[in-house]
């Protein structure tokens, strides 16, 4: 909500446990889970806020919900694949991303997380969503918009990685990444694409 109270998620991947906490005044507090601990993946990777309510999503399709009142809840985690980001219009319009090799995206209507998956596209790292339209980014270039109903890919004629995407609300999108899985440091290569 400010500078000086944020919420930070992550974990070991191969180990784990699943961390977060709330930074407020320079102080990383970790919430009681309770019972819900011994069901967390070993790694969550974002959290969004939606109004005074978190959404975090992570490995295992997890998606960790926190109420205005503090209470957690998991929402959704049947599935094996890992969501990677979520983004959040209001209470009735959040998206997460995802995959292992196929690309996940799931859609919140304020009722159910639907399957709206992109068809024959790779998993996914990116997404951000506004109230005309959503964005999702991943392997090899891979871009698509989420408009009045449908996918439509974008030929981005770029191969590497995106990990993040934005819609800054006006018509413009962003997209970055790079090739940060080449071993070779002296190959990596960031990349920008902008519409």
């Amino acid at each position: 909500t400010s500078i000086d109270d944020f919420w930070v998620v992550g974990g070991n991947p191969l180990t784990g446990p699943a961390e977060l906490a709330q930074v407020q005044n320079r102080q990383a507090i970790a919430p009681d889970l309770g019972p819900l601990v011994a069901q967390l993946p070993k790694v969550l990777f974002k959290v969004t806020g939606v109004g005074d309510e978190l959404v975090i999503v992570g490995a295992n399709g997890t998606v960790l919900w926190r109420d205005a009142g503090g209470a957690f809840r998991l929402e959704h985690a049947a599935l094996s694949d890992p969501l990677f980001t979520v983004s959040a219009v209001n209470s009735q319009n959040i998206w997460a991303v995802g995959g292992t090799g196929q690309a996940l995206a799931l859609h919140f209507d304020g009722q159910h997380w639907v399957d709206k998956s992109p068809a024959d596209l790779p998993n996914l790292f990116g997404v951000s969503a506004t109230r005309s339209e959503t964005i999702v980014g991943g392997n090899l270039g891979a871009l698509a918009q989420w408009q009045s109903g449908k996918w439509q890919v974008i030929d981005t004629a770029i191969e590497e990685t995106f990990h993040s995407v934005w819609l800054d609300g006006h018509g413009g999108a962003w997209a970055v990444g790079g090739n940060v899985l080449e071993p070779n440091k002296a190959a990596w290569r960031g990349v920008i694409w902008q519409r």
